[in-house]
C-alpha cells in the first residue's frame, strides 16, 4: 500500500511539473515607429529590442519560421520581452505587465517622449494555460503608471486542455 502511494504522489508531481513547463505568459512592449527605423527606440533609451520588424520584410509564421508567401509587415516595429515566465506559480498576468513598467521607469521620460511621438505604442499581454484558471489583478498604482505612459494593453488568453493521455490520470 505505501509503495502504491508513493507511485501516484510521483506520477501526481511528475504531472505537475510538466504542467509547469506547459502554462506561459509574457507581454510585449511594441512601438510601431512609423517612418524611422526601430532601431531610434534604441538609440533614445540605450535599451536592445528583443526583436524589430522592418516595414516591406517577409513575414514568418510564429511557430515554425516558415515564409508566408506574399505577406509583408506593413510598419516598423521595436519590440520588447522580458523573460517568459513558466509555471502555476507565475499565474498572475499582472506580473508580466509590473516587469514592463519597471523597466520603463528606469527610463521614464525619455520613454514618455517616445510614447507620445509614436501613439501606436502598446503592450501586448499573452498567456498560455492548460490547467489552472488564469487570473490578473491591476492596483490603483499599476493602472495610474500605464495612463502616465499613455500605452493601451492587449490581452491574449488561451485557457488549453490538457491532452487526455495525461486528464485520463484519477486521483
Amino acid at each position: 500500500r505505501k509503495t502504491l502511494n508513493l507511485h501516484f504522489m510521483k506520477k501526481k508531481l511528475e504531472l505537475e511539473n510538466d504542467t509547469r513547463e506547459l502554462n506561459k505568459m509574457s507581454c510585449i512592449l511594441a512601438i510601431e515607429t512609423d517612418l524611422d527605423p526601430p532601431s531610434t527606440i534604441t538609440d533614445i533609451t540605450g535599451i536592445k529590442a528583443t526583436d524589430i520588424l522592418i516595414k516591406g520584410s517577409q513575414w514568418y509564421t510564429a511557430s515554425t519560421k516558415k515564409a508566408i508567401p506574399g505577406k509583408v509587415h506593413e510598419y516598423n516595429l521595436w519590440k520588447l520581452e522580458p523573460e517568459v515566465l513558466y509555471g502555476n506559480d507565475n499565474t498572475f498576468l499582472n506580473h508580466a505587465v509590473e516587469r514592463i513598467i519597471k523597466i520603463l521607469d528606469t527610463k521614464e521620460k525619455e520613454f514618455k517622449e517616445i510614447f507620445n511621438k509614436y501613439p501606436k505604442s502598446n503592450l501586448r499581454c499573452y498567456a498560455y494555460y492548460y490547467e489552472v484558471n488564469p487570473y490578473f489583478h491591476f492596483t490603483k498604482e499599476i493602472l495610474s503608471k500605464l495612463a502616465s505612459y499613455n500605452l493601451g494593453i492587449d490581452f491574449d488568453i488561451y485557457c488549453l486542455a490538457r491532452d487526455e493521455k495525461e486528464s485520463d490520470v484519477k486521483w
